[in-house]
């Protein structure tokens, strides 16, 4: 089962909800009830189905299992780095076009205080060389783009992560110095047209689980959503390059 996930919706599964979250909408729920005559998606220790994971505001491609045949057949594609994800992402100051660009560096998740919220902590990944986990993605800048307030310019981005460490792409873009337009928790800058970390999970390939033949893969995709959009429409492509990128992406 292949879900394109709106930003928001929360992943979480056997944690119970606090008071104060309850109006976070949880794809689990959703699971539960869709498929309420499938085994898997009752059991909370199979995550209802759920595969894998994305951050609370990010939007795109999500996979669940309908069978615990699938779910396991799946997971192990995910730990065995088999499943190609690609992201599309918007980041601060100018990556040079056209040019891949392999990170490299480790990753250990740590618990930081919430500001504003004393008593409150979350999840934050911090490149670690001692301490960290293997973590690798793959950029290729695609477009440069201006804001007609004047600025600092942008850089769209098709990324690829071989791993997959929480926050990964995230902290992977801050780490050399181009965070993720309001991103704010890695450094970002909000701004008045984009009120969410710019990442959306464009597409993913893998082995369905149902398939004999591991050479047929398959790709599901998921557009741009609405809000990406419009922030995507108010930017000026700085040049010819970036013009034909950009009507890709908002045409796609």
């Amino acid at each position: 089962l292949a879900l394109s996930k709106p930003s928001g919706w929360s992943c979480t599964t056997s944690v119970p909800r606090p008071r104060s979250c309850f109006s976070v909408q949880r794809i689990t729920d959703v699971l539960s009830n869709l498929n309420a005559d499938r085994p898997v998606a009752q059991d909370s220790a199979a995550d209802h189905g759920l595969v894998h994971r994305l951050d609370l505001e990010t939007s795109g491609v999500l996979l669940a299992a309908k069978s615990y045949r699938c779910f396991w057949r799946l997971r192990l594609e995910f730990c065995a780095q088999e499943v190609a994800k690609q992201y599309i992402l918007l980041c601060h100051g100018c990556l040079p076009l056209g040019v891949r660009q392999v990170i490299k560096a480790p990753l250990r998740l740590v618990r930081v205080p919430v500001r504003d919220r004393p008593r409150s902590v979350r999840s934050q990944a911090e490149v670690c060389e001692s301490r960290g986990k293997a973590a690798t993605t793959v950029v290729l800048p695609m477009a440069h783009l201006l804001a007609a307030s004047g600025q600092a310019p942008m850089t769209l981005v098709v990324a690829q992560p071989l791993t997959g460490r929480t926050h990964q792409i995230r902290c992977h873009l801050a780490h050399i110095g181009h965070a993720l337009v309001a991103d704010t928790q890695y450094g970002g800058v909000a701004t008045d047209v984009c009120s969410r970390p710019f990442l959306h999970c464009a597409s993913m390939n893998f082995v369905h689980p149902a398939e004999e033949d591991e050479a047929l893969r398959r790709t599901v995709l998921a557009q741009l959503p609405h809000d990406l959009r419009s922030v995507l429409r108010l930017l000026h492509p700085a040049d010819t390059v970036s013009e034909h990128f950009l009507a890709t992406v908002l045409d796609g």
